[in-house]
């Protein structure tokens, strides 16, 4: 059986300092003074790598003060010693340097645009840029690494990418970043999981902070969690959504496969290998009769697998489905109903086969 498994795109954001990044210089002033007006060294090569318009168009879209800035009636390329990278005055137009470096002493009626920032390295995520391979002064980053060669990065990273730490990140959590084409690939990839603690596939598969929220939430998603060993009144009756009761569905269907094709094991002694390939993140489930098991090892490893696989991929496709932002539900001891009488006591005997045990 394979299984089609999607995943959310959650988009960070580049982390910034309390006052670095990007800024416009106005009347009289030189960059050197208006990043000392924010307590900020002023990141000079960094600055001068402004070398096309689209870098400059990257600029005027991250500058800290952009609300005073002119805006630009065209783009041209100057090389002079001096002001640019700035807005003249005189016609409106965004001035790049495709070769030489500017000064940071220097000031006058244009609008310059600077890169203020603490070190050299942490101006990547502070002042980002886009298009650094046409900069012809990071020819000389072999030459001095530690100030052209720590700057001559690209910051921007492509669609479905998110510069953390240095470096872009793909934002699917099942695609890897491929530092020689820059793109993120879905090679795939084999999770193990032991059978017995449910709530790893979503450690593995959902991003960080959407898996914890999951884990939290509820009557029921709470048992994918730690916090059902130490909250006695997880379970039960109630159903605070429908992602909770897709948890509900989950855990009945895994108590029914433990009543049949599990009977007698020890979940916790055996662990499954869940396979998923590919950018349509396909999940496949039959590898686990290649691994020497006995005939009924491999039928309970199999159920478990593709139940976990199942309902983990229900529950991505409700939060899919959901256009605001999630918020998971802690819940208390009172929402959360216990009973010993039907609906609030499961049945013993179970209907179907798996994954969609009743």
């Amino acid at each position: 059986m394979k299984l089609v498994l999607t995943s959310l795109l959650f988009l960070g954001k580049t982390t910034w300092g309390q006052n670095f990044g990007w800024y416009h210089t106005i009347a009289q002033q030189s960059c050197e003074q208006i990043c000392a007006t924010i307590g900020s060294p002023f990141q000079t090569e960094r600055t001068s790598l402004v070398c096309t318009q689209t870098n400059f168009e990257t600029v005027v879209n991250n500058l800290r003060n952009g609300g005073t800035f002119g805006g630009c009636s065209g783009y041209r390329d100057d090389i002079v010693q001096g002001d640019v990278p700035m807005r003249d005055e005189t016609n409106g137009e965004c001035v790049y340097r495709s070769q030489g470096s500017q000064d940071g002493h220097q000031f006058g009626d244009d609008q310059r645009v600077c890169c203020c920032s603490d070190t050299p390295t942490n101006s990547l995520a502070h002042c980002p840029l886009q298009e650094i391979s046409s900069c012809s002064q990071c020819s000389l980053a072999q030459f001095f690494p530690s100030t052209w060669g720590a700057v001559c990065q690209n910051s921007v990273c492509q669609t479905g990418q998110t510069f953390i730490n240095g470096g872009c990140t793909c934002d699917d959590p099942l695609s890897t970043f491929n530092e020689t084409t820059l793109d993120c690939h879905f090679p795939a990839k084999n999770y193990t999981i032991n059978c017995d603690e449910p709530g790893e596939i979503i450690d593995e598969t959902f991003p960080p902070d959407k898996g914890e929220k999951i884990k939290e939430h509820g009557c029921h998603c709470t048992k994918l969690s730690i916090l059902s060993i130490v909250e006695n009144y997880v379970g039960g009756a109630g159903k605070v959504d429908t992602i909770d009761n897709q948890c509900k569905d989950w855990f009945e269907a895994r108590r029914c496969t433990q009543l049949n094709s599990c009977k007698g094991f020890n979940l916790k002694d055996y662990d499954y290998t869940l396979v998923i390939e590919g950018q349509s993140h396909v999940a496949y489930c039959e590898q686990i009769f290649d691994l020497g098991y006995t005939v009924e090892e491999e039928q309970c490893l199999y159920d478990i697998c593709v139940i976990d696989s199942t309902y983990a991929m229900d529950i991505l496709y409700s939060l899919e489905d959901i256009y605001v932002d999630w918020t998971s539900i802690v819940v208390t001891e009172n929402m959360c109903p216990h009973c010993e009488q039907l609906p609030c006591r499961t049945r013993r005997d179970c209907q179907g086969t798996p994954p969609l045990w009743k």
